[in-house]
């Protein structure tokens, strides 16, 4: 749902949360500004999640992730 705040802690400051989907917080990172973007799904604690757009197409955390971000033009790429 729109304007709840993340369930995990996510330590990263340069991410954006996009929100929540399913058991997961969703978020965009820009990488520190290298041309390597990703999304992350995390369902929990330091080491429970999935990130990678190379993973986008058959993950469906992932996938969303990647249609929320590109709706709100952090990521242009597909």
């Amino acid at each position: 749902m729109v304007g709840e705040p993340p369930r995990y802690c996510h330590d990263c400051l340069e991410c954006a949360f996009l929100g929540r989907f399913r058991d997961a917080d969703l978020y965009f990172c820009n990488q520190h500004g290298l041309p390597m973007p990703t999304v992350i799904a995390r369902f929990g604690g330091a080491s429970d999640y999935v990130s990678g757009l190379a993973f986008a197409d058959d993950e469906p955390h992932l996938r969303e992730a990647r249609a929320r971000a590109q709706g709100r033009k952090l990521l242009t790429q597909r």
